[in-house]
């Protein structure tokens, strides 16, 4: 819930920042997409969880029906508020952004069970990161029928950047069990030292993107607070020193920083 909540309050703040009106069946449409996402990836990484978490595997085990019967529900929803405003251009990146995220973690064929998106390096965050640039910023700008304006071009940028570090962090956590299943995340394949480096570095570059896009009048005030971002990442980082992100609570605490952080960008920007 936490996750769709996060997509919910990044669909609000990602449009008042890029002054579009948004519709508002989208703000339902993408939590819908986003849950349906996340809840499918939970029956199909029976290998890692194992390591990684397995009381919560144990759950999607157990509940395994009730999770693709909610799965189901999602996109029969999806499917029924796309009808309010239909729009041709904006179905293809929903429908683009739900197979992402079924490929994500399905595999293309039941002969190879590791080709999927999760298993390629790279690839892995990259696909992530598109998913929700799409749906938090592309979709509801297209859905709206407005043209992708400058604004949108750097909230688009960032949000991609910003979901690739959170990844990178999440892998670091789960490296155990990842390298269990074959998964060749950052983390597993350069070591935690070279991560934390390339983590430092993508962050001061996506603040100084945000800073420089301000000063040369690209972005208005109500922009600055995304900088806050920075400094939360600054801090995780930190904590993959004292590996202290092993624990999913931290994981989960960053998610929710991050939804309070945008659900203020919101109301600032409103």
């Amino acid at each position: 819930m936490h996750i769709s909540a996060c997509s919910l309050a990044g669909t609000w703040a990602w449009a008042n920042l890029t002054g579009i009106t948004m519709r508002a069946e989208d703000l339902l449409i993408v939590p819908l997409a986003i849950q349906c996402i996340y809840q499918w990836n939970r029956v199909t990484d029976r290998v890692e969880d194992q390591i990684n978490c397995p009381d919560d595997l144990a759950a999607a085990i157990s509940g395994e029906n009730n999770i693709k019967i909610v799965c189901l529900i999602d996109l029969s929803m999806i499917l029924t508020l796309t009808a309010v405003h239909f729009d041709h251009r904006s179905l293809l990146l929903l429908v683009l952004a739900l197979l992402l995220g079924f490929f994500y973690s399905t595999p293309i064929s039941a002969r190879w069970p590791r080709a999927r998106f999760k298993n390629l390096f790279v690839i892995k965050n990259v696909s992530s990161a598109v998913i929700w640039t799409v749906l938090t910023v592309l979709y509801p700008t297209v859905h709206a029928g407005q043209q992708v304006s400058a604004r949108a071009c750097v909230a688009a940028m960032y949000m991609f950047s910003a979901v690739c570090m959170v990844e990178v962090i999440w892998d670091v956590r789960d490296v155990l069990g990842d390298l269990k299943a074959g998964v060749r995340t950052i983390p597993s394949v350069l070591g935690l030292s070279r991560c934390r480096r390339y983590l430092t570095v993508a962050n001061i570059l996506s603040g100084a993107f945000i800073a420089g896009a301000f000063v040369l009048g690209v972005l208005p005030a109500p922009w600055l607070p995304v900088l806050f971002n920075t400094g939360l990442m600054f801090f995780w980082n930190l904590l993959l020193f004292y590996e202290l992100e092993s624990t999913r609570l931290w994981a989960d605490l960053l998610v929710l920083l991050q939804t309070l952080l945008l659900i203020c960008l919101a109301v600032i920007s409103g």
